[in-house]
């Protein structure tokens, strides 16, 4: 019985880690302002709890059609748009290289 109990606790605690992660981190990807080939994938504290976990802003000519419009619009941007807060906010960041090898 006690091993049940302790079992059961363990699986919960999991489920409480992955709900508090999704939570309160994010991946974003982002385009690379030098080279068009290139991408990086951002993982980063979000600053307020929000259930989306991935953000994918890959395409350059499209994110900056949006920034446009919100700022038209007198929206502010969000967190996960405004490429200066994610690179400075990463906590872990990887590179994704496309481009062809020499």
């Amino acid at each position: 019985m006690l091993r049940k109990i302790i079992l059961w606790g363990m699986l919960l605690g999991l489920v409480a880690a992955a709900a508090y992660g999704w939570m309160n981190y994010a991946v974003v990807a982002l385009y690379d302002k030098e080279t068009p080939k290139i991408t990086h994938v951002f993982f980063l504290e979000k600053p307020y709890r929000d259930a989306t976990f991935f953000y994918n802003y890959i395409d350059r000519r499209e994110i900056e059609k949006q920034i446009q419009l919100l700022e038209s619009r007198g929206d502010k941007i969000p967190w996960h748009l405004d490429y200066n807060y994610v690179v400075s906010n990463s906590i872990k960041s990887f590179t994704l290289d496309s481009s062809p090898s020499k």
